[in-house]
C-alpha cells in the first residue's frame, strides 16, 4: 500500500521482493513505478473542454499527497490554456473515497453556478 512506509520498510528487511506504485517514497528509494498523474488530469480535462465545456468542476484527493497536487496542475494547465472560467467553488477537496467523491459532487450541484462538467481525482 503505497501510504504505508512501515510496510515497504518491513518488505525490503525481510528480503521480500516488491515495487511501489504512486506515490513514492521520499525518504527511501524503493522501486517504484508512477502513474502519470498530471498528464492525465490534463487529458481528462482536455477531453471536457473539447466537448465544449468551460466550466469544468475538480475534486481533488488528500492534499497532503504529492499525486493530489500533480492532478490538481494539470487540470489547471488547461484551465488555463483554454481560458476556461475559473470559481474556486468548483474545486472541492475529496479522500480518494467514493463518498467523498459522492459529497463533493453533490456539492458542485448546488452551487447556483454550478460547473457543466466535471473531473475527478478520486478514482486514483
Amino acid at each position: 500500500y503505497g501510504r504505508e512506509d512501515a510496510v515497504t520498510t518491513e518488505l525490503a528487511e525481510r528480503g521480500v521482493p516488491f515495487v511501489r506504485v504512486d506515490p513514492p517514497s521520499l525518504a527511501r528509494p524503493w522501486p517504484a513505478v508512477f502513474a502519470t498523474n498530471r498528464q492525465g488530469a490534463a487529458e481528462m480535462t482536455e477531453y471536457l473542454a473539447s466537448n465544449g465545456h468551460r466550466r469544468i468542476g475538480f475534486i481533488t484527493g488528500e492534499p497532503s499527497w504529492w499525486l493530489s497536487e500533480e492532478r490538481l496542475g494539470g487540470f489547471r494547465d488547461v484551465v488555463k490554456r483554454h481560458r476556461l472560467e475559473s470559481n474556486g467553488e468548483w474545486v472541492r477537496e475529496g479522500d480518494f473515497t467514493f463518498e467523498s467523491g459522492v459529497v463533493q459532487g453533490r456539492h458542485l450541484l448546488r452551487l447556483k453556478k454550478r460547473p457543466t462538467a466535471s473531473s475527478s481525482n478520486e478514482g486514483r
